[in-house]
Order: C-alpha cells, then sequence, then structure tokens
C-alpha cells in the first residue's frame, strides 16, 4: 500500500506497535500514534485484525476527530470499522468515500445493504481464494504436498522444512511450547516496543534447536497482539522469523551443548525494548512438564499456565497478606503462589495462579498497595 500511494506522490504516516520507528523511517513512513494517523489521513486505510481491542476502532468518535472529506479503505477484517456510523458519517459528508471488501456479517445481513448501496461506497466480496476453482486448486495442491511429504520426497514451497521435521520430535515438542509461553509471559509484562530477542540454550536435548526454539519464542510473543501475516493468517513457526525481520527485531542465539549447573537443559530469553531489557528462563520436567525457573534475575518456579498475577515487591512481613486480602475482596481465588529469591535490596517477584482475569480497577489496588510495584495479570493457554 505504502509503496503505492508514495508512488502517486502521497506522504505516508503509520502506526504500528511492532514496527520500530527507525524500520518505518527506512521506508520513508512517519511513525505516529493510532489517533495521530486517524486524525491526520487523507486516505485511511486498515490493517489490523479483528480483537476486543480492535472492534469498532473506527466509530462515530474517532470518525469525527478525522480531515472532513476522508477517505477510508478496510481490506483486513470486517467488525473494525462501525457500519453504521461509517453510513451516517458517509450520509454527512464527514467521509468524501470509502471502500470495503469485508463486513460485520459476511454474506452480509439485511441491514448492511444501505451501506453497500451507498453511492460513495465501493464494496466488492470478501473472496480471497474460496471460488470453486481455486479451492479445487488448492485442495490438489496440498494433496500433492501431504503426498511428497509422507514419502519424505521433496515439498515445492516449503519454508524452514528442517525446523518442522524438529517440531515434531517427541523430544523437542514441549521445548517448542515453553518457548511459546516464556514469549508470551515476557510480552505480557513489558508493553515496550520489541526490538531484539536473544535465544540461549543449555543442555545436549536442545542443543540444535536454536531456530526451532526461537521460532516458537516468535510466535507466542506476536500471538499476544492478534499479529497476522500478509495472508490473515495467525503467525506461526514458519512465518515467525521473516515476521520479525520485516520489523527489524534482531534475532540472535546462543548454543552451549553442557549441562547446566542446576538444570540439565534450560531456555533463556532476553528482550530488548525501548523500556530496557528483560530475561526469563525455563526448563522442561519429566516428558512435558513445562516449568519457568528464571523471571528478570530472580530464582522463581511456577507453571506458565492459565491466568497469573505477577507483580514485584520488597521481601517483608505483610505485603502478601495485603495482596491476598485484596485478591479476597475481589472474589478471585487464589490457587498457588510463589515467591522468587530476593536481591540486594530485597526486591522479590511474586506469582500468583488465579481463577480469572483481574479487572483494572483491582489492578490499579495492587499497585498502589505499599512496597508493591509492577503488577500484571496474564493469560497463558495450557501448555
Amino acid at each position: 500500500v505504502v509503496s503505492r500511494m508514495q508512488a502517486f506522490g502521497m506522504d505516508a504516516i503509520g502506526y504500528d506497535p511492532f514496527f520500530p520507528p527507525e524500520a518505518s523511517e527506512k521506508l520513508n513512513i512517519e511513525p505516529v500514534s493510532a489517533a495521530e494517523c486517524i486524525r491526520r489521513a487523507d486516505f485511511l486505510t486498515v490493517h489490523v485484525p479483528l480483537l476486543d481491542d480492535t472492534r469498532d476502532m473506527i466509530n462515530k468518535a474517532s470518525i469525527a476527530t478525522m480531515k472532513p472529506g476522508v477517505r477510508i479503505v478496510n481490506c483486513a477484517r470486517g467488525g473494525i470499522i462501525n457500519e453504521e456510523d461509517l453510513l451516517a458519517a458517509l450520509e454527512s459528508g464527514q467521509v468524501a468515500g470509502a471502500a470495503l471488501d469485508v463486513f460485520e456479517s459476511e454474506p452480509p445481513a439485511e441491514h448492511e445493504w444501505a451501506l453497500i448501496k451507498h453511492p460513495k461506497l465501493i464494496a466488492t466480496p470478501h473472496l480471497g481464494a474460496s471460488t470453486i476453482e481455486a479451492q479445487g486448486k488448492v485442495a490438489e495442491e496440498i494433496a500433492h504436498a501431504l503426498v511428497a511429504a509422507f514419502a519424505e520426497q521433496p515439498v515445492a514451497g516449503v519454508v524452514n522444512a528442517p525446523d518442522l521435521t524438529l517440531s515434531q520430535k517427541p523430544e523437542l515438542k514441549p521445548w517448542t511450547a515453553l518457548a511459546s509461553s516464556l514469549g508470551a509471559l515476557l510480552v505480557q509484562v513489558n508493553k515496550g516496543q520489541l526490538q531484539s530477542l536473544k535465544v540461549d540454550l543449555t543442555g545436549a536435548v536442545i542443543e540444535k534447536a536454536g531456530s526451532l526454539c526461537a521460532a516458537g519464542a516468535l510466535v507466542g510473543m506476536f500471538s499476544q497482539s492478534g499479529a497476522r501475516d500478509e495472508t490473515g493468517e495467525a503467525i506461526n513457526l514458519i512465518s515467525a522469523p521473516a515476521f520479525a525481520a520485516e520489523r527489524d527485531i534482531e534475532v540472535s542465539r546462543t548454543v552451549n551443548s553442557s549441562p547446566g549447573a542446576v538444570y540439565a537443559s534450560l531456555l533463556r530469553l532476553t528482550i530488548q525494548t525501548a523500556h530496557g531489557t528483560h530475561t526469563i528462563a525455563g526448563t522442561v520436567f519429566g516428558p512435558h512438564q513445562l516449568r519457568v525457573v528464571e523471571f528478570d534475575g530472580h530464582c522463581v518456579e511456577f507453571v506458565p499456565s492459565g491466568y497469573i498475577f505477577i507483580y514485584k515487591s520488597i521481601d517483608k512481613p505483610g505485603v502478601l497478606h495485603r495482596v491476598c486480602g485484596l485478591m479476597a475482596d475481589a472474589h478471585v481465588n487464589i490457587m498457588s503462589a510463589t515467591v522468587s529469591s530476593g536481591d540486594a535490596n530485597k526486591n522479590v517477584v511474586n506469582i500468583l495462579s488465579i481463577d480469572q482475569k483481574l479487572d483494572k480497577a483491582t489492578l490499579d489496588k495492587a499497585a498502589a498497595l505499599p512496597d508493591v510495584s509492577e503488577a500484571h495479570c496474564l493469560h497463558l493457554c495450557c501448555p
């Protein structure tokens, strides 16, 4: 989109939470906030997944901040633009024109036809590869690829085939899941823009799985934002490295085949964001029991699954009591609690496994408790 618009002499501005400002500037895109992008655009194009945070992102309030006569294009997902508000804006002239190939209901519901038939709107079917001919060709290509794969023959178009083979090995499957969980946990705690990821592997079991674990970590990180690739699919082990490279996220790996001092095999992730450096490490007990064993330099052990309330505090009597009291007041059940080792200043990391998501009010109250800081409620799917 940017290349085409720049070819017509347009100035490009954009917002992408995963795209570093330096990378944007290399493409002659001025990085701005989402609100500023909406406010300044003459032609506004939408390229986001449909999430709770993006549903009705373009609505009556945001349209009111746009330039009069703005034109809007949405080829991402239906539901990102409030169709009733868009129709009103087309009628009033605030929006001079719009083009959509996605709708809240597909096929469109009866109430959507007033918008689709509006003279200032261009509407096309959300076909993708959904024609009879395209589906037939895709099915035939998939069948040929599967036959070749099971016959251990070369498969055309496969990217990172060795990693995919490794990912199916029973002894490495839990490590891929661990990498994804560690990545998902890190980005939920650290909201800064991701600049780099370093993957350190210790132990003979995972010494050859560096690229696989790096891809798994990236999948976990990108999954938290609902990121999608160019085809609209969720980021996976194949697409994750390329998706990161496109956003100038530096990925590096180090391998030490010797057993660790405490754990025979250990996976450590280190990320660099605009707010600093953060680390997390984990291991696998037995055949498939995932454990986080280190967080930002603190030794701690917990299972990375379900709802997790994590906060930092001063290691002194009464702090945990106050936090548990707050959970009780909010009718939140604590299923397990773990406190890390303390540093020279008696700072510790506290991990509470809880049965539900904490609302913002409860989180704010927790962060305001004496000797408590950096309170986060995380959610990780069961490994």
